[in-house]
């Protein structure tokens, strides 16, 4: 799992990333770039990606580890 970041700024990403505890790796990208390279459109989103790159899921809305795994196990 990588955390995505791209809105507010570099210094708002940490600070959430702090507040909330996130342990997993974080990469911030300031351009929307990245959100439209995954059809990202709202926070949170959720996104499945094999390893290729082809994105197998996307969840918009907060989801549950199990469901991730439902789809990346499929």
């Amino acid at each position: 799992m990588v955390g995505l970041g791209n809105q507010g700024s570099r210094d708002d990403a940490a600070s959430f990333v702090r507040s909330t505890g996130v342990r997993h790796p974080m990469v911030w990208d300031p351009s929307p770039l990245s959100w439209r390279r995954f059809g990202i459109v709202a926070q949170p989103t959720s996104v499945v990606v094999a390893p290729d790159g082809t994105v197998l899921a996307l969840f918009p809305s907060r989801l549950a580890l199990d469901e991730v795994l439902a789809v990346a196990t499929r």
